[in-house]
């Protein structure tokens, strides 16, 4: 556990580069703590953030780190060898820094009005991956522009 807790899901961690279900559980585990706590403790080069500061630093996701989630789970929806979506992948030199991370703060839904997410951000992407696959029709309606021809013969 103490040997793996500086891996990191995307592979670019150390001592050995391992990723996703390659890191022991306890190490995941461990290198969430670990990080919470430099996040939450005074140190010489930052000042300590207040845990609830410290949780929603927890839940940023980096835009390439979503795109690379979405990618992993395509290739294993489609039966495609791992990586070959990320191939896919074009990194736009004319905006530097532009998107580099999404913050989910729900703080305000759920004070005001109880609410609390049913599923874990990665089950509800897998879920929408599953609705797009299923309903391949309906896409392939949308983005050929056919459903136009809807709205054309309605409003006419």
């Amino acid at each position: 556990m103490v040997a793996h807790h500086h891996e990191r899901h995307n592979g670019q961690g150390y001592p050995q580069g391992l990723s996703g279900d390659a890191i022991p559980v306890f190490a995941r585990i461990a290198a969430i703590v670990d990080c919470y706590d430099a996040i939450t403790s005074h140190r010489l080069y930052a000042k300590a953030m207040p845990p609830s500061l410290a949780i929603k630093k927890l839940y940023e996701w980096k835009n390439i780190d979503l795109v690379k989630l979405l990618c992993n789970q395509m290739d294993i929806k489609l039966n495609r060898e791992k990586g070959t979506c990320e191939k896919l992948i074009t990194y736009v030199k004319d905006r530097p820094g532009h998107d580099l991370r999404y913050a989910i703060d729900a703080t305000k839904i759920s004070k005001e009005l109880g609410w609390k997410p049913t599923v874990t951000f990665e089950e509800g992407l897998t879920k929408t991956i599953d609705w797009y696959l299923d309903n391949s029709k309906w896409l392939e309606n949308v983005t050929s522009g056919e459903y136009l021809k809807y709205y054309i013969k309605q409003y006419q």
